[in-house]
């Protein structure tokens, strides 16, 4: 599929950014990236690029329908979660459902021929599954969780209304560089090696017994670029399909540093969980491989914080 022109929702975000970098670098022809600022930072783009200061939850759709028009494919990335104090639930149905039905239907109305949606593993829930794939049923145990699913839906319903194709990348751990800004998600990759970077030891909540999957940010926008330029309509994880405990993960990072000191802290919602998921329909329907490994990408990440 012939791609020229894109808009990308949460343009100034972790991933919205780093795949915003990549498709400028493609020599894509036009980008219009749309971000409210609440956790995202325009310094994270490579390029000078056209931007808006939008909120697309307090934007109409006719507005919405402006902006869109023109536009071959839309990347809707933008979300909110229940991570700190400055976001309610409120917040989280009017961006997550209302804004992104909204957004949907004004692709619709202005001729958008793809939109790539970034789902969210917690649709899952806590499968007891060892490795969660497309067909493992899906059972959201947190407000996030089923507004991402409900947002495939949305996406299912608004592509028979009007037509056009989609993907939606159901998105498992992401790290690397500029991951985390004022107000934003602060992962356990970034928290401890800030803590590391500071000389304190590294923190684990529990045991250090949680299995989950990481994914470096440049192999996840990847991904999203094949579906950008290929849909298929349907949804797949985009995951690494490797399992690593946080212990070893820790491991992994004190090696990096130096600095093999660890605080235990106590066991949160996540003791017990394996958060893995399998790759094999992406690989098999876009040839997509993840090309750096977790060792690569935990010194990039490093370096980037020094």
């Amino acid at each position: 599929m012939k791609v020229s022109n894109v808009a990308i929702t949460g343009g100034a975000g972790f991933i919205g950014s780093e795949l915003a970098n990549m498709l400028k670098r493609r020599n894509y022809s036009s980008l219009h990236l749309i971000d409210n600022l609440s956790t995202g930072e325009w310094r994270r783009l490579d390029f000078e690029l056209k931007t808006s200061d939008i909120d697309i939850s307090l934007t109409k759709v006719s507005r919405l329908r402006e902006m869109l028009t023109g536009i071959d494919t839309l990347y809707h990335l933008s979300a909110v979660k229940l991570h700190n104090e400055n976001n309610s639930f409120d917040d989280l149905i009017s961006h997550n459902v209302i804004a992104t039905e909204n957004i949907f239907e004004a692709a619709g109305q202005a001729g958008v021929k793809n939109i790539v949606f970034t789902s969210s593993l917690y649709a899952y829930g806590m499968p007891s599954n060892k490795l969660i794939n497309e067909d493992t049923p899906v059972n959201p145990t947190t407000a996030y969780g089923a507004s991402k699913f409900f947002g495939e839906n949305l996406l299912s319903i608004a592509s028979c209304k009007f037509g056009f194709d989609y993907s939606i990348a159901r998105l498992f751990f992401i790290y690397g560089e500029k991951q985390y800004s004022e107000g934003g998600y602060k992962s356990v990759v970034v928290r401890n090696f800030e803590r590391m970077r500071d000389g304190l030891p590294a923190l684990i909540n529990g045991d250090g017994g949680q299995v989950l999957d990481y994914l470096y940010v440049k192999d996840c926008v990847e991904a999203l670029i094949l579906l950008g330029e290929n849909p298929i309509n349907d949804v797949v994880n985009v995951s690494s399909g490797e399992p690593l405990s946080i212990g070893a993960l820790v491991g992994k990072m004190m090696q990096i540093t130096g600095i093999h000191e660890v605080s235990y802290g106590d066991p949160d919602w996540t003791h017990g969980t394996h958060r893995v998921g399998s790759n094999l329909k992406l690989r098999n329907l876009t040839g997509w491989t993840p090309k750096v490994s977790l060792d690569e990408g935990l010194q990039r990440t490093w370096r980037s914080l020094n």
